[in-house]
């Protein structure tokens, strides 16, 4: 298996209507997806109106909650940080899910390569998480550079085998499909990562500091998550709820982390991202923001340091106040110093 990755293609934020900012939150029934709009701002008053904002989820039309941030933004006072946690890895452990869910849909379609099953092993999905973001750039990777370019034949259904990109792909977005599926069922006895809500809480009470999720994960998979984990009256208190269907390009580009800079109104450097594999780390600090990673068994021995990490451990179990990663909402210079694991004297350099 190779480490190499696909160049990525330069990110520009996608253009919109000027607005001061637009906030993700969350519906009383399920995560939803869709943005509090802001009005124009009142050039008397200099203080923004908001508008209500409508949209379409699952079919029905519901009117979404007004997050901090639209609240903020309507008293016209503007954030000075942000906190923004990855999901899986971050806030559960998911990734063993993750396999076993691409497995299960593997064997549903019977796929082979080379006359063999398509299984992916615990080591090579340490590989392929701290390689590609994203689900379906992992399957595409697998089989254009695992396999060689070599499509996989599908054994259980009338498909025929892919013979280029565009069929692989096709395949590749029905895989997709079915591993949510499989994936649904198996997320829902999830439990928090030590620590990481009460940081979450923390954050959400402190005056000045947006939260919010960015996360490479597809709506379908990601809700089951939250929902569970973080729970419904929690999510309504974030200010930017960003998955990975609301991108073009997945970590480690970092268009995920500059589209929540955006929609907080906020530059990079006053952000503070929460991930837990390279990949993130790689979307982070392309995105010009500090990043601390929890790390999990499957990446503990990672050079994150090496990499940028600002600070790394293995959870917030043991919880450094907030105050070792802000001041006054402020990002702090050194992030959970006395808390972090020790860096490397070549990185302190």
């Amino acid at each position: 298996v190779t480490n190499e990755q696909p160049p990525e293609p330069a990110w520009s934020p996608p253009a919109r209507p000027p607005s001061p900012r637009r906030a993700h939150t969350a519906m009383s029934t399920k995560v939803a997806f869709v943005l509090a709009v802001a009005g124009s701002c009142s050039l008397v008053t200099g203080i923004g109106s908001l508008q209500a904002a409508r949209a379409s989820a699952g079919g029905r039309l519901a009117v979404s909650a007004v997050g901090r941030a639209a609240a903020r933004m309507s008293a016209g006072v503007p954030f000075t940080s942000a906190l923004l946690f990855d999901c899986d890895g971050v806030l559960v452990e998911t990734e063993e899910l993750h396999r076993t869910a691409y497995n299960q849909a593997f064997d549903e379609f019977g796929l082979t390569v080379g006359g063999k099953p398509v299984v992916w092993t615990v080591a090579y999905y340490d590989v392929l998480q701290n390689t590609v973001g994203g689900g379906k750039p992992k399957m595409r990777y697998h089989f254009t550079q695992t396999c060689g370019g070599e499509w996989p034949a599908v054994t259980k259904r009338a498909i025929a085998q892919p013979v280029c990109d565009d069929t692989g792909m096709a395949l590749i977005d029905q895989l997709q499909d079915v591993k949510t599926e499989f994936y649904k069922k198996l997320v829902t006895s999830g439990k928090a990562r030590p620590g990481v809500l009460e940081l979450m809480d923390a954050a959400i009470a402190t005056p000045g500091i947006a939260v919010g999720i960015c996360s490479a994960s597809t709506r379908g998979g990601f809700e089951k998550v939250v929902d569970a984990v973080v729970g419904k009256e929690r999510l309504a208190k974030l200010d930017v709820i960003i998955a990975g269907d609301d991108v073009q390009n997945k970590k480690p580009h970092p268009e995920i982390y500059l589209l929540a800079a955006s929609r907080l109104g906020l530059s990079s450097k006053a952000c503070i991202v929460v991930e837990d594999s390279l990949v993130g780390l790689r979307a982070a600090k392309a995105a010009g923001m500090r990043c601390v990673i929890t790390y999990t068994a499957s990446t503990e021995a990672e050079d994150f340091y090496c990499e940028g990490a600002d600070a790394k451990l293995l959870d917030f179990g043991s919880l450094p106040p907030l105050s070792a990663l802000f001041e006054k909402a402020a990002v702090l210079a050194e992030l959970l110093e006395g808390a972090r694991d020790p860096k490397p004297v070549s990185v302190k350099a």
